[in-house]
């Protein structure tokens, strides 16, 4: 699974697998092993690979679906524009979403005035 991930996230950047190697400081060689997940990354190589794809080691291993890296999910505009949620139970809808996008712009841009 790991593979497949990493291939499509090079792919999404238009890199080779030796560009990607370079740019996270490991072999080529090394590198494609992972991609047809010959070898496994150790931990600290996750790490650099979730940071240069801008994801998360989760996204990577296939233990979740959210693309989106720690930093993005704690930003509250992408966090609502890229999720399904849910109030309670039910699900909030793409008309109910602008409108806490828009309060929370008002709210943020009225605190920065206020300072």
């Amino acid at each position: 699974m790991y593979g497949e991930q990493l291939r499509s996230l090079r792919k999404e950047k238009g890199l080779t697998a030796e560009e990607v190697a370079l740019r996270v400081n490991i072999g080529r060689s090394t590198y494609a092993g992972y991609e047809k997940e010959r070898r496994k990354p150790p931990i600290n190589v996750l790490v650099k690979l979730a940071k240069f794809h801008n994801t998360s080691i989760e996204y990577i291993l296939g233990l979740s679906n959210n693309k989106h890296s720690i930093k993005d999910q704690s930003d509250l505009s992408i966090y609502l524009s890229n999720q399904c949620l849910y109030w309670k139970g039910n699900p909030i809808t793409d008309k109910q979403i602008k409108l806490l996008n828009d309060l929370c712009e008002n709210i943020i841009s009225e605190k920065v005035i206020s300072d």
